[in-house]
């Protein structure tokens, strides 16, 4: 007789976050999968899953409501049985070796979108095999880091860039005096913070960066 598998799900408090949660649980009972769920959930909850469940999914929306940052465990991140999903578009830094799961900025995804998602991964098969290392592929998206190496590329002051945005001034290749207008997007992007844990600033692992988006005039 096998093994039932175990698996652990982070849910968010956010209406779509018990909804994703209630639909976790129809999805486990199908695969026959021993569900663990936390009432109040702290970050060593989310290593003990780690380490001894064979799927964890962990909520990584940043709604309005809160989020989940302030229990993640940051070597989540690098385990293939690890499933980090989201209806928002998840932190710079913070990414799952399985890619999918998780829009692309500045896109969202529906409940449904992301169940679609763990049910490829979460299969009976798949998670007895987790542990020999199959071919995971990283959700990170490299050309985000261009800038680092692209020539035609030139540093802008975060003040600069408000300031053109507010007045709706051009910006000015200071090379070939080509003329963009600018403008921010209305969804933010994320740093998370790996923050000690009982230090007192919960609520403050995420950084938000703005998104500034250029067209050339």
């Amino acid at each position: 007789m096998s093994k039932q598998l175990s698996l652990s799900f982070f849910s968010t408090q956010s209406p779509n976050g018990i909804a994703l949660r209630d639909a976790f649980v129809q999805l486990v009972k199908r695969l026959d999968f021993k569900l663990k769920m936390s009432p109040h959930p702290t970050v060593v909850d989310v290593a003990n899953a780690c380490w001894n469940d064979d799927v964890v999914v962990f909520d990584g929306s940043i709604e309005d409501e809160g989020h989940n940052y302030e229990i993640a465990f940051e070597p989540l991140k690098g385990m293939r049985h690890a499933l980090i999903v989201s209806r928002t578009p998840l932190p710079l830094n913070f990414f799952g070796l399985r890619k999918g799961g998780a829009p692309d900025h500045p896109d969202t995804l529906s409940n449904e979108e992301i169940l679609d998602y763990p049910v490829m991964q979460c299969s009976s098969e798949q998670c007895n095999e987790r542990r020999e290392g199959d071919s995971a592929s990283f959700s990170f998206d490299m050309d985000g880091l261009l800038w680092m190496r692209e020539d035609n590329l030139f540093p802008i002051e975060s003040q600069q860039l408000e300031l053109v945005t507010e007045e709706g001034k051009p910006i000015t290749c200071p090379r070939c005096g080509t003329a963009y207008r600018v403008r921010r997007e209305r969804r933010d992007r994320y740093l998370y913070l790996a923050l000690p844990v009982g230090d007192g600033t919960q609520g403050k692992n995420l950084q938000a960066l703005p998104v500034y988006r250029a067209e050339q005039i």
